[in-house]
């Protein structure tokens, strides 16, 4: 697993904080990787509706982007992907994934433990989702989003609007094939499920501690997020990777990130806390990290 920590100690928000992508690390892959598409598969069995949307014009940008997997995956994973008359060869899965078999965001989507989503321009100059394989969101729902622009996707956001909704419009318009980027997204849970529709509720109304201790209750969410846009269909394509870890393993990826996360919880706008759900347990985890912080 990736250990990547964008804490630093002050005040979670909203913002870009885009960085320059290589792209032969476009891909991430680790130890979970067959468990991980194991469950894509049954989300996309059982619950279709919830993990998969796309409108007519996002299939282009869907397409695209399969044919990119397809040719990206072999070359830089050889040991797992093989090329295949029907499509791509998984070996550590022992199974063929065919090009014919459904959408092409579907197919795309069961290939890689990222969630994949296509961003079209329309003639007014707004983004729309327009596709996407989403089987681990983080406390909203897809069937909500789908066909909305990033300032109807991300309306809920506090600050969204005010602060970065005309830099982030811009920022997608000046995306090119040769300056992909990608980003850090993070919040606490009280669940480490990769698969979480729900909207955001306070940690209290989900789960009692019950004796439990609070770095093993809540859990660190990291997403990884690359943006490329697409050279034949002019979409953006928008890649998440999801990381879950105990908060109580923080320290052992850095030391000095229990005093860290604490500074950033204390310092973060009160909007932004109730809207990610921290209010009730924050006093506590606040202390818990404290405690071991100072204890070291």
């Amino acid at each position: 697993m990736k250990d990547y920590l964008p804490i630093d100690g002050r005040p979670a928000g909203v913002g870009i904080g885009a960085h320059p992508l290589d792209l032969r690390e476009w891909i991430e892959v680790d130890e979970r990787r067959v468990e991980v598409l194991d469950e894509k598969d049954v989300l996309l069995a059982t619950r279709r509706d919830e993990v998969l949307a796309h409108l007519p014009t996002g299939l282009e940008g869907s397409q695209e982007t399969l044919d990119l997997l397809l040719r990206h995956l072999p070359t830089r994973f050889p040991e797992i992907y093989e090329p295949h008359p029907a499509g791509l060869r998984d070996r550590e899965r022992g199974i063929v994934v065919r090009v014919d078999s459904a959408h092409p965001i579907v197919v795309a989507g069961r290939l890689v433990q990222e969630d994949l989503s296509i961003m079209t321009r329309e003639p007014d100059g707004r983004w729309v989702l327009s596709a996407a394989s989403m089987c681990f969101p983080t406390r909203w729902r897809l069937r909500e989003k789908i066909g909305k622009d990033l300032s109807g996707i991300h309306g809920p956001v506090p600050f969204y609007a005010e602060k970065i909704g005309s830099p982030v419009d811009h920022f997608f318009g000046r995306l090119t094939p040769e300056n992909p980027v990608w980003r850090t997204n993070w919040t606490l849970l009280d669940d480490a499920a990769l698969f979480q529709p729900e909207a955001a509720r306070t940690w209290r109304h989900r789960m009692d501690l019950d004796g439990r201790d609070v770095g093993d209750a809540l859990h660190f969410r990291v997403e990884r997020q690359t943006l490329r846009a697409l050279p034949d269909s002019g979409a953006v394509l928008f890649t998440i990777r999801t990381y879950v870890r105990p908060m109580r393993d923080l320290e052992k990826l850095r030391p000095g990130a229990f005093a860290e996360l604490a500074d950033t919880l204390e310092a973060t706008p009160r909007e932004t806390v109730d809207y990610k759900g921290w209010t009730p347990l924050l006093d506590e985890t606040i202390a818990w990290l404290r405690a071991r912080a100072t204890s070291r």
